[in-house]
């Protein structure tokens, strides 16, 4: 059941941001309508591949809906190879009972010319449906807008018909043609409706695989590199500890639309929306302390859930498809003399920064607020929890900061408008909880990456894994038995290198 403020985002959305695919069109379903929705954007992708995920054994009528794309760049092979699949989808029975009413001209914001083509149709041999979107023979897609575009596209589709009741549940897949979709997919995304709290959106577990021996092992080095930098941010206490795989997400349409969607990119459009729909569901707690210094304080929940036990494979690949992504970066490993020992990661030490600085975050209320000095008063709150790390923690000496990583710190802080965002987040808040949730708005996935990134440029390159791992000194205990031991047993686990 879809409330009256549910029911007003969508209405805004769809008459405000949504593709004309979506907003110009009416459907009409007499037979029935389905229970869930899967989207599949389709650029130079084998006809096999799509009708694999076309054949998944779900228990549910679902709907899948396929654009079938290409860039405005393509290349003769690329725009031949997707104009074949276009052809064997569109050879799919029609869906009996449905038709589609299209608004008139007058009523299209944008010339019909730049419109796809969308038809219903039967899966065969099962009661699934399969919504075409035609964007290679008609109305191709800039290529700076890429993968996003597609996947709006197939995302306000399914938008549209969960406002006009045809589309039951509001969780919606997203997959890519290099999925083998697990046989609890789809029981796993309909149970999403009744989690508690309500989640906006969600993360499947993945894993990448292949028979050929060179791109598994270039995977499994792209694979520990996520699972090495997510693992570090759950460590730090990030709400931002969450994969970001565009074949492996799924999100809450009401969320989607009130988020306006997703970005127009050629890449990274699922970091950006997943990004978005976390900060939606931010929910900070206060709890009690074991002493009077002990943390954490306070909680905070992240509006993304990981589904790490429903596992997604992942067809391990290069591509072409994407500027960046998982495709380039197996290429980019691919390149490397002797990939194993070449492979950078993030050094360790970089996370206990970050940790530091996300529970000064937790602690800086009211502390930060008191006379105007906010930006002395917060590296005095940081200060303090340095001291009370180091007497609290099982190796929390190891988190003493040095004259060098201060520097750096502060040199953060002035750079990328730290102050003035604690400045805003103190006007907007009238209490702690609401201070920290601000905070934690702010200082997203987005500004996560970036504060990584300016400590590895300022101050502590990448390492290679075996550095990486006799790392002994500068690391608090828990990190080097959690983190570490964990990428010591992937690493082992997926590749030949010697433990020595």
């Amino acid at each position: 059941m879809i409330t009256d403020k549910a029911s007003r985002v969508i209405a805004k959305y769809l008459a405000d941001y949504a593709e004309p695919e979506a907003s110009a069109t009416t459907f009409i379903l007499k037979e029935s309508s389905f229970d869930i929705a899967l989207i599949l954007p389709c650029y130079d992708e084998a006809v096999a591949k799509v009708k694999s995920i076309l054949a998944h054994n779900a228990s549910y009528r679902v709907l899948f809906i396929v654009v079938v794309n290409a860039p405005d760049n393509a290349t003769p092979s690329a725009i031949k190879t997707t104009q074949e699949l276009y052809r064997a989808l569109a050879s799919y029975p029609p869906l009996p009972g449905a038709t589609l009413q299209l608004a008139d001209a007058q009523q299209v914001k944008t010339d019909k010319s730049q419109v796809g083509k969308v038809s219903l149709h039967t899966v065969p041999n099962s009661c699934h449906g399969l919504m075409l979107v035609d964007r290679v023979n008609v109305a191709r897609i800039p290529a700076k807008q890429g993968v996003g575009l597609a996947r709006k596209i197939g995302a306000d589709l399914a938008l549209k018909l969960f406002d006009q009741g045809f589309l039951i549940n509001g969780w919606l897949g997203s997959t890519d043609a290099d999925a083998k979709l697990p046989a609890d997919y789809f029981d796993t995304l309909k149970s999403l409706d009744q989690k508690v709290p309500p989640f906006a959106g969600a993360v499947f577990g993945f894993n990448h695989v292949c028979i050929d021996n060179r791109l598994h092992d270039a995977a499994n080095l792209y694979d520990l590199s996520l699972r090495y930098y997510v693992d570090a941010l759950a460590w730090c206490g990030s709400p931002y500890a969450f994969a970001t795989i565009g074949s492996c997400l799924a999100f809450h349409l009401v969320a989607y639309a009130q988020v306006r969607g997703f970005p127009k990119r050629a890449g990274g459009e699922d970091f950006y929306l997943l990004n978005k729909l976390c900060k939606l569901k931010l929910t900070t707690s206060m709890e009690p302390s074991r002493t009077a210094t002990a943390f954490p304080a306070s909680k905070i929940t992240s509006g993304i859930l990981p589904l790490d036990k429903c596992v997604i494979a992942l067809e391990a690949r290069e591509s072409h498809r994407v500027p960046f992504g998982t495709g380039p970066a197996i290429t980019k490993i691919l390149m490397q003399t002797h990939p194993v020992d070449d492979y950078l990661f993030y050094h360790p030490r970089i996370f206990v920064l970050l940790r530091v600085w996300l529970l000064t975050m937790h602690r800086a209320w009211p502390g930060v607020a008191k006379g105007s000095a906010v930006d002395a008063n917060w590296w005095r709150c940081l200060d303090d929890v340095v001291t009370i790390i180091a007497e609290d923690s099982p190796g929390g000496d190891f988190t003493k900061l040095t004259a060098k990583e201060q520097q750096v710190l502060r040199g953060w802080g002035e750079e990328s408008g730290w102050y003035e965002a604690l400045r805003h987040c103190l006007r907007q808040s009238g209490g702690s909880e609401a201070f920290i949730s601000q905070l934690h708005t702010w200082f997203d996935g987005f500004r996560t990456l970036k504060f990584v990134h300016y400590i590895r440029q300022h101050l502590y390159p990448s390492l290679p894994a075996k550095e990486l791992l006799h790392l002994t000194e500068m690391l608090p205990d828990d990190f080097r038995n959690t983190v570490l031991a964990e990428f010591r047993k992937r690493l082992y686990a997926s590749t030949k290198h010697d433990e020595n």
